[in-house]
């Protein structure tokens, strides 16, 4: 329990890990009603409360910025890994979403992608982060990713790399088993271009931001503004 209460994490990961750890011991003492469960002291969601100031600031690339980006990560790890970082920034996907994809969530013909799971640190889970299923609809740059990407993925099925259904893959045409990999190679990358650093997630900002410009732009008017601010609140409470 003491290495529980003072492990460096962040508040949202502590709060998420110790949520689950008082819930286990609370069941299990049922059985034990005289006993003292040793995970009620516990600072959970009240001691370590998650601020406006804790929360990362949404911090969105620059077309420009993005696009030095995708090309150098293709530069630098190859086609597997440029696709899987290409697509985030034109669908918005949670990285977790993403290495959770399958063929069968693909319908090409209507250019549209079922969002239902998710794969967190090697586990894979039948829902998303909200619990929530969605359709996303691909606009013409993530459906000639994915198309180009399907393109490779069957050049290596071919070559007998690959022997599982999900879409994205390292080069060695392993599927993703967690995110640490492309996080490190995206971290590599970033630097190596002297920009501003932000973690992968912030592609997913990066997407919702640019919606924001292009339905701003496109409509303009009074009856698109409703519609405007939900998607800024998205993007402010994003998760």
């Amino acid at each position: 329990m003491a290495i529980a209460d003072c492990h460096s994490w962040s508040k949202k990961t502590y709060n998420n890990t110790i949520s689950v750890l008082k819930r286990a011991f609370e069941f299990g003492y049922r059985d034990r009603p005289f006993h003292e469960n040793p995970a009620v002291n516990l600072r959970c969601a009240g001691g370590a409360r998650l601020r406006k100031s804790d929360r990362p600031k949404v911090d969105p690339f620059c077309m420009h910025d993005a696009e030095a980006l995708i090309a150098a990560i293709h530069r630098d790890w190859g086609e597997a890994q440029g696709n899987y970082d290409e697509f985030r920034f034109f669908t918005g996907l949670r990285p977790s979403e993403q290495i959770a994809l399958v063929l069968t969530d693909l319908d090409l013909v209507n250019g549209v992608i079922s969002i239902n799971k998710a794969r967190v640190f090697g586990v894979d889970r039948c829902k998303t982060k909200t619990g929530d299923d969605r359709r996303v609809q691909l606009c013409p740059r993530a459906l000639s990713v994915l198309r180009r990407h399907l393109r490779l993925r069957e050049r290596l099925e071919a070559a007998g790399k690959i022997d599982h259904d999900h879409v994205f893959f390292l080069e060695t045409g392993e599927s993703f088993r967690n995110l640490h990999h492309p996080q490190v190679r995206w971290r590599k990358t970033l630097q190596s271009l002297k920009l501003r650093y932000r973690r992968p997630y912030t592609a997913r900002q990066t997407s919702v931001s640019w919606n924001l410009m292009a339905e701003k732009c496109i409509v303009g008017s009074q009856t698109a503004w409703p519609q405007h601010r939900n998607h800024a609140a998205r993007l402010r409470g994003m998760g």
